[in-house]
């Protein structure tokens, strides 16, 4: 009977941060995208904060029922025009965050499929809230506009990185299958 190791090294099968990428280069632009993705989440978080305070003030000095950006969205209040918005950029943070412990543990060959799973979504999820930002800050002037702008820049980044980890993570060669025991 062979003698079987339980650490993902051992077994081919992932290892140190470098050793599942293939090597130090691979390791490094995981690294950098993985980063600018959480970069990306901040700067967004940073601009949706500051277009949802801005909202809530400009929403007070208007008036319950006023608009305080008309975003052509008439059947939403004003506190609830970035509702998905704040949902997608907490989906990204929960993904990367989900990417980073993964990628310590060294199971990134064995959750390849359930990370570019979460990668797309978050990426599709990401382009949608660009678009809307990028929209509403067509309906705001002065400091909304700038806020508008770099929650866009913010997720554009986010978008950008999670692309990039889906193609860095799908041409990286898989799990060996393991051998049975003979």
């Amino acid at each position: 009977m062979a003698f079987q190791t339980s650490s993902p090294a051992a077994r081919g099968g992932g290892g140190g941060v470098t050793t599942q990428f293939g090597g130090p280069v691979a390791a490094a632009l995981f690294v950098l995208w993985l980063g600018l993705a959480f970069l990306g989440w901040i700067l967004a978080l940073a601009g949706l904060s500051a277009l949802q305070n801005k909202i809530y003030k400009k929403s007070n000095a208007v008036g319950p029922d006023g608009w305080a950006i008309p975003a052509n969205y008439p059947e939403l209040a004003n506190g609830e025009i970035l509702r998905l918005d704040w949902f997608i950029l907490f989906f990204q943070f929960i993904t990367a965050v989900i990417v980073s412990i993964v990628a310590s543990l060294g199971a990134i060959p064995q959750a390849r499929g359930t990370i570019l799973s979460f990668l797309t979504a978050a990426a599709v999820l990401s382009v949608l809230s660009t678009d809307r930002t990028y929209n509403i800050s067509h309906f705001t002037h002065g400091s909304e506009y700038s806020s508008a702008r770099s929650a866009f820049a913010g997720y554009l980044v986010s978008a950008t990185a999670d692309f990039a980890l889906i193609y860095h993570l799908g041409i990286i060669p898989g799990t060996p299958p393991e051998s049975s025991p003979a």
